[in-house]
């Protein structure tokens, strides 16, 4: 059987498997459904095939190969998720994702649909082509929405050193950098829009984004975000961003401020930054910290403040429920959120037969893996983490 696992493996998946929750993933799934056990008589197939717990095993009768196939075709068509390992929700998230993909095309073909409305013959003389209407309502729109500026750390002798104040600083310069560029690109279609400004390369480039295709104009995707986010999701998106880094901006102890990791420009190197502080402040080595969940808390509750315990917000939970201090327990709800994650850097090891891995992706697309957590299971089986496809969200607007 590992041999015929192995083959099929190298058939049909030749190749690198991005990270090791994918490869659990797929050796979860191999060995569930090929295991010398299968040729046992009281081999279970299907541990709940009706959905009331009822297992499903081959009868005795069916001795010969006429026989089993004639008992196959008996067995109901309408097959379960829960027949290979999935939740019965699966179909719903299928549908969610088709149903999400099926909005952003409509919002595309929106704006398409308003600039063939009919308008009255003495305006149409007086008014600009329909797109240069619609371009200029988005464009007073979203630099109304978006502040000004954001203001800038103040950096010191002292500061400079910390690697948190290191990170916080990069992350407000990019997005001050990026907020100027977009007010300055929003203003010049404005312009061009009154007839006060002619159009150039650069223009050319933001109208045939915004107006034509409804995407992200090349010049703004200075972060990691999916490849199918339209315009209108991205501004809403930047919105949230720029409102975090403006109270960060103003904060006087930003060790202690919660994070929505989902909305940093480069997440993974909040995580190492963290890191590197414990590690500074305590003359530890890297490689001796291991990252333990401390509280999860909901509507702020749960969760205390210290020097070192650092809080993530914004995380939505897909498959499990968390709960304090540091447990999950799995459940049929296709996602869950969960309001505040507190996190410590400690030299204490993870006792690896007590706790379960939960990857932790930036995009619901789950292309961007950042980093693992460490829970403790709650009365289930390891393997179904895998089988279910469990993880945890940075960012659920994108």
């Amino acid at each position: 059987m590992v041999g015929f696992t192995f083959i099929i493996v190298a058939m049909y998946l030749w190749g690198k498997i991005d990270n090791r929750f994918d490869q659990n993933l797929l050796e979860t799934f191999l060995n569930k459904l090929f295991t010398h056990r299968f040729f046992e008589s009281d081999f279970v197939l299907i541990e709940d095939v009706d959905g009331s717990s009822t297992p499903l095993v081959v009868p005795d009768e069916t001795s010969t190969k006429d026989s089993l196939i004639n008992w196959v075709h008996q067995i109901k068509a309408a097959q379960m998720p829960s027949w290979i390992g999935l939740p019965n929700n699966a179909e719903k998230v299928l549908l969610t994702e088709r149903g999400q993909e099926l909005l952003r095309k409509m919002l595309k073909m929106s704006d398409d649909e308003l600039a063939y409305e009919e308008m009255d013959s003495s305006l149409q003389n007086k008014l600009a082509p329909s797109w240069m209407v619609i371009l200029k309502d988005h464009c007073q729109v979203w630099l109304a929405e978006l502040p000004k500026e954001i203001c800038k750390l103040r950096r010191t002798k002292e500061n400079v050193k910390d690697p948190i104040f290191r990170f916080f600083e990069r992350e407000i310069n990019l997005g001050s950098r990026l907020l100027a560029e977009i007010r300055r690109d929003l203003t010049e279609l404005l312009e061009i829009c009154d007839g006060k400004h002619k159009q150039n390369n650069h223009t050319r480039e933001l109208i045939s984004a915004l107006v034509k295709s409804k995407q992200v104009p090349l010049s703004w995707k200075q972060y990691t975000t999916p490849r199918d986010v339209i315009a209108h999701e991205w501004m809403n998106d930047l919105k949230e961003r720029v409102k975090q880094l403006d109270r960060f901006s103003r904060s006087n102890n930003l060790r202690a401020e919660s994070v929505w990791l989902g909305g940093m420009f480069f997440p993974e190197a909040y995580i190492t930054a963290t890191r590197q502080f414990v590690a500074q402040t305590n003359g530890w080595s890297l490689e001796q910290l291991n990252m333990h969940i401390r509280a999860i808390g909901n509507n702020g509750k749960g969760v205390e403040q210290g020097p070192t315990n650092f809080s993530l917000t914004g995380l939505r939970a897909v498959g499990i429920n968390c709960e304090s201090p540091n447990k999950i327990k799995l459940t049929d709800s296709i996602h869950s959120e969960v309001d505040k994650l507190q996190f410590v850097w400690t030299l204490e090891n993870q006792k690896k037969d007590e706790v379960v891995s939960v990857p932790v992706y930036l995009y619901a697309n789950r292309a961007q893996y950042l980093f693992e957590l460490y829970f403790v299971p709650d009365n289930f089986d390891k393997f179904l983490l895998s089988q279910r496809g469990v993880a945890l969200l940075t960012n659920s607007s994108l």
